[in-house]
């Protein structure tokens, strides 16, 4: 039995190739899995620490490119907003 709070922490899966199948779903291709997890790429000298962190900078710049001009509209929005809550505040100072 694990602690309930690693649980929470940890994706438990099946088997190696639950596994696979799982990070192909989430797009991870073969040659970017390690070669112990029965995927084609090798990093020598090069920690699983640093291969994940760069995996994850890469994620948030595809999702924050892919938000950005769904969320151009908005940001117009907020500054004409408070743009105009400057004049309103301009006004009641006379």
């Amino acid at each position: 039995m694990m602690d309930p709070v690693t649980v929470d922490k940890v994706k438990m899966v099946k088997n190696g190739d639950a596994l696979i199948a799982e990070m192909k779903a989430d797009n991870i291709e073969e040659d970017q899995m390690p070669d112990w997890l029965g995927g084609r790429a090798s990093h020598p000298g090069i920690s699983m620490q640093e291969v994940a962190r760069k995996y994850v900078v890469e994620f948030q710049k595809s999702t924050a490119a892919a938000a950005a001009p769904a969320a151009a509209p908005l940001a117009a929005a907020a500054v004409d907003v408070v743009a105009d809550s400057g004049a309103a505040e301009k006004s009641n100072a006379k």
